[in-house]
């Protein structure tokens, strides 16, 4: 695989064994201290309430300055990023990002959850499935936050997406150091040979695979889905995940030089991990429950449907995802292809929101349902999405979540 250095790496077991057992050292040292003395919960607490950063950029004071003086060493941007490649993934996603928590949730989540090793560390954070809706919530944040205009590359200083990133790393440092300290956990296995297998919590190569699904698995979500992107914006896509992967710890010598580099990448972890787990059927049980919750009755099978199309039956079948009815298959693949369809045809007549009709539907359906259960926080659209996604309510949107703050 050639990576972001310009260096053709080979993807085997050797090497990808190593990656297991590499974690991220500058976020651990800082977690592990916060940790023992229990400033971990104050940092949760600024996530919650969106103040680990002020009004003026600077970092909480709320925080031990160990912490502070990481967080404003640890946001910047990698030396061979190309702010004309992450303003092209950019408008991409101003486009067609309205989809963003469809793809999330029936493309992304799955392939992240038939991961035998990984997944485990996944079930080891307990609200995935006692709250998947706080998941989808939080990860479709992060994206809205990273792909929106100046998200990673801000004139006026530090990007709320390399924030949101910041914030993830340094969580799953905390996560890290909270499973090693729990003996009796599936993801810590006293076993050396089990030891071996699953690697250092959140190691590199499942965080670098987890990249993959918010890049290559999103860009083969939206050609099963009919929008047109070409090779120029495929490869910007990637790029601009790999810059956000760089920020997240991730190796460099790991991030693909461009889209045929991470299919490489995604088919060959997949290789090596892919199976079932019962707690990647508890995790999937729990998240297709979300996503036909707001669904009309006779549509409560299009989510399982849609992951279906988007993953593939053999990950399917693993997850513990049935295959519907025929006439719930039916129905589904109608508002499937109609969705394609609306796509091609509106792209073609130059329409300003050429992905609108069924994904629309779909995503704001799972939006509003997720902002308004019990304990949510609404979502944080920047306003650039609000006018493209929804022109004439920018101020409905904005009282909206006005009053769920």
């Amino acid at each position: 695989m050639k990576n972001v250095l310009g260096a053709v790496i080979a993807l085997d077991d050797a090497f990808l064994d190593g990656m297991r057992q590499v974690a991220d050292p500058p976020a651990d040292r800082v977690a592990d201290d916060m940790c023992q003395r229990g400033d971990h919960r104050v940092f949760a607490q600024l996530i919650k309430s969106r103040q680990v950063w002020q009004d003026n950029g600077e970092v909480s004071p709320l925080l031990a300055p160990d912490v502070r003086q990481y967080l404003t060493a640890s946001n910047v941007l990698p030396a061979w990023h190309d702010p004309a490649l992450i303003n092209r993934a950019e408008n991409f996603f101003l486009l067609f990002g309205l989809s963003s928590a469809t793809q999330l949730s029936c493309a992304s989540l799955p392939e992240c959850y038939v991961m035998k090793y990984g997944t485990e560390v996944l079930a080891f954070t307990k609200f995935l499935q006692a709250d998947p809706s706080r998941r989808i919530r939080e990860t479709a944040q992060m994206v809205m936050d990273v792909m929106c205009p100046g998200g990673l590359v801000s004139a006026k200083g530090v990007g709320r997406g390399v924030h949101a990133t910041q914030k993830v790393r340094l969580m799953h440092a905390i996560i890290r150091y909270m499973i090693q300290q729990d003996p009796g956990s599936r993801a810590n296995p006293i076993d050396p040979a089990l030891r071996e297998k699953f690697g250092a919590p959140i190691n590199q190569e499942d965080m670098v695979y987890t990249l993959m699904t918010f890049s290559y698995v999103v860009i083969e979500g939206y050609r099963h889905l009919g929008v047109p992107m070409n090779a120029t914006a495929r490869n910007a896509y990637v790029h601009c995940w790999n810059v956000v992967g760089s920020l997240m710890g991730i190796r460099e010598e790991l991030l693909p030089a461009d889209f045929e580099a991470s299919r490489e990448l995604f088919d060959r972890i997949q290789q090596r991990q892919h199976g079932e787990s019962d707690a990647g059927r508890k995790l999937t049980r729990a998240l297709l429950g979300v996503l036909e919750a707001p669904m009309p009755r006779v549509l409560k099978a299009l989510p399982a449907v849609l992951t279906r199309e988007l993953v593939g039956h053999e990950s399917a079948d693993a997850l513990g995802i049935a295959v519907a009815p025929p006439l719930d298959r039916v129905v589904a693949w109608v508002a499937l292809r109609f969705w394609a369809a609306a796509a091609w045809v509106l792209s073609r007549l130059n329409f300003s929101r050429p992905y609108r009709m069924a994904s629309e539907f779909l995503h704001r359906r799972i939006m509003d349902h997720l902002g308004g259960l019990p304990g949510n926080a609404p979502f944080d659209i920047p306003p650039e999405f609000i006018e493209q996604w929804f022109p004439g309510e920018a101020g409905h949107v904005a009282a909206a979540v006005a009053a769920k703050d």
